[in-house]
């Protein structure tokens, strides 16, 4: 197993977000996972089966993510997915932890802030991860990719 995912942590802030799509979050629609102010949207339609594998052998579940603006949240895969399950936004790929910091809350901003990425895993499988927001207590959460939780 490679280590280096295990130590490394990327910070994602409001220079590396896009604006939430037209209609969103009304159109969100309820393939998403809600974790308080985070969104994952679209991410529980790959509950019973994965897209096809990227040249590298490695499954993209791509979920475009959003959270509300002046929040922060720290994601982690815990240690026992590490080597098969990681996140993946934009130019940072298969890191096991990724803190997602929201653009400040302002009358002439959005009320969302969006990341292009998601998860991406080597098998099917349930990912058990972590959310920690705004410094908060990690929030443990299993996600079905390709085959359901047990």
């Amino acid at each position: 197993m490679i280590l280096a995912p295990l130590l490394v942590s990327a910070v994602i802030g409001c220079t590396s977000a896009f604006g939430p799509p037209s209609g969103w979050p009304a159109n969100a629609g309820n393939q998403t996972l809600k974790v308080g102010p985070l969104w994952f949207t679209g991410v529980l339609s790959y509950a019973q089966a994965l897209p096809s594998a990227q040249p590298d052998g490695w499954y993209f579940a791509k979920t475009p993510t959003a959270l509300r603006a002046g929040h922060r949240v720290v994601l982690r895969v815990e240690r026992r997915d590490v080597g098969w399950a990681r996140f993946a936004y934009g130019q940072i790929d298969k890191l096991a932890a990724v803190t997602l910091r929201a653009c400040a809350a302002s009358p002439t901003s959005l009320t969302w802030t969006g990341w292009a990425g998601g998860l991406v895993v080597h098998r099917p499988g349930c990912v058990h991860f972590t959310a920690a927001v705004d410094g908060g207590p990690p929030r443990k959460l299993n996600l079905a990719l390709g085959r359901a939780c047990t």
